[in-house]
């Protein structure tokens, strides 16, 4: 059996949860859930379009009213990721996106998925592009920062020297 490339495996790991996808995101530090639509996602981390699962009832209220809302579009370090879900039925229970199309008369993918022509522009879409970039540059084994390395002041130090250079002793 062929073995899977890099790539391989992250693109099929990532197909349930490709752009556009709603999805139900399960965070720690600190623990909270994010409901959106996928923008990307990475070894990095991953970019939704949504809101926080707390003020669910609160955007649908305003949804419903006509007030003028907007998703907001973040990116998750994976270190912070817990679990990501699909949104959708299970038997009688509805989806997530189900209940906002009940409760608002609209789809979510009408507010939270980004056409493929403004997601280009988009800021979580450009994080998302430089973490991929240094996903790729690290496994080549590149430098992504190209300026020059800061040296410390301390540098070179015994560790009595640099203990007492912190506490403002001279050598």
């Amino acid at each position: 059996m062929a073995q899977k490339t890099h790539e391989e495996a992250d693109a099929s790991a990532s197909g349930a949860f490709l752009p556009g996808r709603l999805a139900i995101v399960s965070l720690t530090n600190p623990r909270e859930k994010f409901w959106g639509a996928v923008l990307g996602l990475s070894t990095a981390g991953l970019a939704v379009r949504g809101i926080d699962l707390l003020s669910f009832d609160d955007f649908a209220s305003l949804v419903r009213s006509g007030t003028a809302v907007a998703a907001s579009e973040v990116f998750f370090h994976m270190h912070r990721i817990e679990r990501i879900e699909a949104d959708q039925r299970n038997g009688e229970i509805p989806s997530l996106a189900e209940r906002f199309l009940k409760s608002t008369g609209k789809t979510a993918e009408e507010l939270f998925v980004v056409s493929r022509f403004s997601f280009s522009g988009s800021h979580a879409a450009s994080t998302l592009a430089r973490l991929l970039q240094t996903d790729h540059d690290l496994e080549r084994g590149t430098s992504v920062n190209r300026a020059m390395p800061v040296k410390s002041p301390l540098a070179g130090r015994s560790r009595k020297d640099s203990r007492q250079a912190r506490q403002g002793k001279p050598r």
